[in-house]
């Protein structure tokens, strides 16, 4: 699934969205626990 990366700018690249995926994905689980905890369930 993974491609090889090869080239430092295609390494910095994936980083890149890397985070962002991450920070979408955190975002997410924030709002999930909010709602955990709002419905009583934390």
């Amino acid at each position: 699934m993974f491609q090889k990366i090869n080239t430092k700018s295609h390494s910095r690249t994936a980083l890149l969205n890397l985070a962002y995926l991450r920070q979408k994905d955190t975002k997410r689980y924030l709002g999930n626990s909010i709602q955990y905890i709002t419905s009583g369930q934390l």
